[in-house]
């Protein structure tokens, strides 16, 4: 039994302040995120970390016509943000999208063309903790895939953003109330 870190989509687009589709607070968790796994090992004291990537060809159906155009293939918005990537690049990438829609990271695959659900399965992973951006979307979809694939399944709000107050807070308790642990920030005074 292992647990595994799935990195949510920190890319430039999402993180960056000048990315299409940028999350505020971005930017801090993918630092927040990098010191934490520099440092003290994955949050949650994970044996591996994944990643997932939106990874958008040129006309991904209908997507871009709900969305600002983000996270085009081998574009800057589509890396990792610099604070992220060394420690999200060196681990198994999932990229999602290429097509259209797809907000769950196990939708999507890696070089091998291997599905998260697959890799994860042959690692022998009964239980992950879902980080990243953004927590009332992609992060959302992940944790509820995996909960519906039969992991145990953590949200640590310690290292997600959301759009928007209102989406996010729907989206924690829909989560909550599908099964997905919630692990909330640590506050000091």
């Amino acid at each position: 039994m292992k647990t595994a870190l799935i990195v949510v989509d920190v890319q430039n687009d999402f993180a960056d302040p000048s990315g299409s589709l940028y999350v505020p607070g971005g930017e801090g968790i993918a630092t927040k995120l990098a010191a934490a796994l520099d440092h003290k090992g994955p949050p949650g004291d994970a044996d591996l970390v994944v990643a997932t990537k939106d990874w958008h060809g040129d006309h991904p159906g209908d997507h871009f016509k709900v969305w600002p155009v983000h996270c085009v293939a081998s574009t800057w918005g589509a890396q990792f943000h610099p604070a992220i990537d060394a420690v999200a690049g060196a681990g198994q990438v999932f990229y999602k999208g290429a097509l259209g829609a797809a907000y769950s990271g196990f939708e999507g695959t890696n070089p091998n063309h291997e599905s998260l659900d697959a890799y994860l399965k042959s690692m022998d992973v009964t239980d992950v903790t879902v980080v990243g951006l953004a927590t009332d979307y992609c992060v959302k979809a992940t944790a509820l895939d995996a909960v519906r694939l039969g992991y145990n399944a953590t949200l640590d709000l310690d290292f997600c953003a959301g759009v928007a107050p209102e989406t996010t807070e729907a989206a924690i308790a829909e989560m909550q109330a599908s099964g997905v642990s919630i692990k909330r920030p640590n506050i000091h005074p």
